[in-house]
């Protein structure tokens, strides 16, 4: 069944859609197609999604030589908010005397989620991408969590970006 697609600003919205889009058509294009949007205030009626960004794509990742290593099947990783360990990361944010809850905010943990789904990170490099986007006031910078998780992605899979991949499953 079709679904209705997001508008423009829901689509801008969303961390880990605005973000591949960056990714796969550069930072001029994508400036060019948020001012354009920016405009258009059209307002669709829409429908709740059937099926999680995870139920029909997966990510993948470019070796250095070009080939495609898929990620592994075994236990997807979503976008999730429950699948991620927030207790360790509620813990590292005491420890440095970090406020959790100006930090760890519902609308951060959804980022966060989203980031680790889109560039597969472990526990210990969310921790690490946490603690580079806080502010001087120990305030979260999507803008740089999500630059933070790019450079990790970068430095683990060399200058390569992150690819979408049909899943093998059929949605109708």
């Amino acid at each position: 069944m079709l679904q209705v697609p997001y508008t423009p600003e829901v689509f801008f919205a969303e961390p880990m859609l605005s973000q591949l889009l960056y990714y796969h058509i550069g930072k001029q294009k994508f400036a060019v197609l948020e001012k354009h949007f920016e405009k258009n205030t059209m307002i669709h009626a829409a429908r709740e999604i059937t099926a999680s960004f995870n139920d029909v794509f997966d990510t993948v990742k470019p070796f250095r030589n070009g080939e495609i290593q898929e990620r592994s099947t075994a236990k997807p990783r979503g976008p999730n908010i429950e699948e991620i360990d927030f207790t360790y990361l509620e813990h590292a944010l005491k420890q440095r005397m970090i406020p959790v809850q100006k930090v760890l905010t519902m609308i951060n943990r959804r980022i966060i989620s989203q980031m680790v789904t889109l560039y597969q990170l472990t526990s210990f490099e969310i921790e690490n991408c946490l603690m580079w986007s806080l502010t001087a006031d120990n305030e979260f910078d999507a803008d740089a969590f999500k630059s933070a998780c790019l450079d990790v992605f970068k430095s683990s899979h060399g200058q390569s970006y992150i690819r979408l991949q049909d899943k093998k499953n059929n949605f109708t």
